[in-house]
C-alpha cells in the first residue's frame, strides 16, 4: 500500500463501477456507500463495525463478501447461457480460470489484515449498543445500566 486509503477511493472505485451501467452493481456499491456514510455520521458502534469488517472480507472460513463475489465468479464462467457460442476448449478455458479466481479469492491469507481488524477492534473493551459507552475489558452488547432501565 502506498498510503492510506480514503473516502475519494471509495468514490472512485464506486463511480467506475458505475460506469459499467449494470444494475446490480450499482446496488452493491450503493450498499458500501451507505455502510461508510453510517460510520460517519455515528450510526455504528463498535460491535457492528466489526460485524460489518467480518462479513465484508475478515470471515477466518471464507463467509463473506469477498467468497460471495469468488463464488459469483465461479458461477457465472461456468454456468451461464451466454457462453453457450464458445468452443469447448475455450468454455473449459473461461471456466477453469473462473474457478482460479475464485479459489484465489477465498484464501484464507486474504482475510488476515481484515480478521486483524476485528481482533484489534475487540481486544481491548467493547462498547454498549444502546448508549455508546464503552467499557474496557468488556465484549460488548448492552451494559447492565442499559438493561436496567
Amino acid at each position: 500500500m502506498t498510503g492510506p486509503l480514503s473516502i475519494s477511493d471509495l468514490d472512485y472505485v464506486c463511480d467506475t463501477l458505475a460506469e459499467l451501467g449494470d444494475e446490480d452493481i450499482d446496488r452493491i456499491t450503493a450498499s458500501l456507500r451507505n455502510i461508510v456514510n453510517r460510520a460517519r455520521t455515528g450510526q455504528l458502534d463498535t460491535d457492528r463495525t466489526q460485524v460489518l469488517i467480518a462479513a465484508l472480507a475478515g470471515s477466518p472460513d471464507s463467509t463473506d463478501v469477498i467468497a460471495a463475489c469468488a463464488h459469483t465468479i465461479a458461477e457465472i464462467t461456468d454456468h451461464n447461457t451466454a457462453l453457450n457460442h464458445l468452443t469447448n476448449d475455450h468454455r473449459k478455458e473461461v471456466t477453469q480460470a473462473g474457478q482460479e479466481a475464485a479459489y484465489d479469492l477465498t484464501r484464507p491469507d486474504l482475510r488476515h489484515s481484515a480478521s486483524e481488524v476485528c481482533a484489534v477492534l475487540g481486544a481491548h473493551g467493547g462498547q454498549c449498543s444502546q448508549c455508546g459507552g464503552w467499557f474496557d475489558n468488556w465484549p460488548g452488547g448492552i451494559c447492565d445500566a442499559c438493561k436496567n432501565r
